[in-house]
This record gives structure tokens, sequence and C-alpha cells, in this order.
């Protein structure tokens, strides 16, 4: 796998990925963001290819592992996440953002503040 997957720890509780354009297996990081939450991505797209964003609930290193995905994610959406990721972003726990939209100023603009620091990022 990628370098992607090693930036996965067992203080990673959460990922966003602002994916450059609509959902598929052809979409660069696919197949690695697949991996981190077993394979749900592609469960969810089989399901609903409609939706232009989608939170995943999964599992990683025995701890949940809530993922937001999308090409196109609203503020409501990045609240939302915010509330259901936030009691599990204690102590060292973090979150990983794909950042392939350069929403990373965005997010900062509208992410709790006691969150802001637990934000870590990746460009891929």
């Amino acid at each position: 796998m990628t370098s992607l997957i090693q930036k996965v720890t067992p203080l990673t509780r959460g990922l966003i990925w602002s994916c450059p354009r609509e959902m598929n297996s052809q979409v660069s990081n696919y197949k690695e963001i697949d991996y981190l939450v077993n394979g749900l991505l592609t469960a969810s797209l089989i399901q609903n290819s409609d939706h232009q964003s989608r939170v995943i609930v999964s599992e990683n290193f025995g701890h949940t592992f809530y993922a937001l995905i999308g090409h196109e994610i609203s503020d409501a959406e990045f609240s939302s996440y915010f509330n259901l990721i936030k009691n599990q972003l204690t102590g060292e726990n973090h979150l990983l953002l794909v950042d392939e939209n350069k929403l990373f100023n965005h997010i900062q603009k509208i992410a709790p503040s006691d969150l802001k620091s637990k934000i870590m990022v990746t460009g891929h």
C-alpha cells in the first residue's frame, strides 16, 4: 500500500477525504481509503452512488474509526462529523485530513476550537 496507509496510526480516530472528483475506484487514494474503512466505501457506493459525500463508521486498531468522504462536503456535514468524532479525539488522538481540494484553511475556520489542533494534514 502507499504512504497514506502508513499515516494512520493507533492514535488516528478518523479521516476526512476531500476527493477531487466524484468517487469511483479509479480516483487516486480510493483503494487506500477503502482499505482503511474495511471495504465499506465500495459497499456504500454500490448501495448508493448518488451521494456527493458520506460518513463511514468502521474500525481500525481495535477502535471505532470515523471517515467523512466526499467530493462536495457542506459546512453542515463537516459540523455533524465533528460532533460525531469529538468525544474520540482526546489526549494524543487525532484525525487525518487527506486534502486533495485544499480545504484545510476552510476546515480550520469551521472546526470547533478544541479540535483544530487534532487535524493532521496530508495532500495525498
